[in-house]
């Protein structure tokens, strides 16, 4: 649908009787969208809705698994396309241009994966396995790929200094979102424990608040991943919250709807630009 958009609007002239000028400013609106507000629009809201309705006894079961396939297989396959863009394509990159190559393809979404997952049946714990991984797997892209685009950019890194990176890129945000994770939490248990009739609409702001103030504040604030933030801080809440629910439907129910919208525009955008 996205490229259909595209096409239309590429090829129908401002002189047609069918042009339409609000329709076509909109359109060349979404094209020209600044990257880093599509990033802080629809990340934190398909992240922390994804880890929110994960269940922690999976993968906890599963983690090994997930942790193999989202960081050396990451990795791995970011290394391999790099090389790929390196040796093989005829653009003549070097190796930390290569690299953010590398890193863009390495990190798969699985989204039509999983729905189908629910569609067939398929066990819980390869449905976890695949999300989990998928969450990860984001996580270990991102700080590759700010590792290779500082490198492009001019930064010199030692061995020391590397380990310091990806030291406060993932320990720094795994602290930072389990704090946000526990003072969400903190907020939905007090509402819990009042009974008001407003108590679901504002355990559902809360949650909405976490995701996007742990992005925004680890990426802006803190230099570290918001990606592994809000993912850390998505896990808590589903470890410690959903039994302090106020109505475990309208959450589950709001979550999906933003992640349904979120995926549906992220995927148009991609077809239209």
């Amino acid at each position: 649908v996205g490229m259909i958009i595209a096409f239309i609007h590429w090829v129908k002239p401002h002189s047609s009787v069918f042009h339409w000028p609000t329709w076509f400013v909109s359109v060349d609106q979404w094209e020209h969208i600044h990257p880093h507000m599509l990033f802080y629009t629809f990340l934190p809201a398909l992240l922390f809705g994804e880890a929110m309705r994960m269940n922690i006894k999976t993968v906890c079961s599963s983690f090994a698994q997930i942790f193999l396939l989202a960081c050396p297989g990451v990795i791995l396959g970011a290394a391999l396309m790099a090389a790929v863009g390196k040796y093989i394509l005829p653009y003549g990159w070097d190796w930390s241009f290569a690299g953010i190559f590398g890193t863009i393809l390495s990190a798969t979404d699985p989204v039509a994966v999983v729905a189908l997952f629910g569609t067939l049946g398929v066990s819980p714990r390869l449905t976890t396995l695949v999300s989990g991984e998928s969450l990860m797997n984001d996580g270990t892209a991102i700080v590759i790929f700010s590792l290779m685009l500082k490198i492009t950019l001019g930064a010199s890194f030692g061995a020391g200094s590397v380990l310091v990176f990806f030291a406060h890129m993932t320990l720094t945000s795994v602290v930072l979102g389990a704090i946000f994770g526990c003072l969400a939490c903190l907020v939905i248990g007090l509402c819990a424990e009042e009974n008001y009739a407003s108590d679901s609409m504002v355990q559902v702001v809360v949650t909405l608040c976490c995701g996007y103030l742990a992005f925004f504040l680890a990426e802006s604030e803190f230099a570290t991943s918001g990606v592994l933030t809000t993912t850390t801080s998505g896990l808590i809440v589903a470890y410690t919250a959903w039994p302090c629910f106020a109505s475990r439907e309208t959450m589950k129910t709001v979550w999906e709807t933003i992640e349904f919208i979120g995926n549906t525009l992220i995927f148009l955008l991609a077809g239209a630009m």
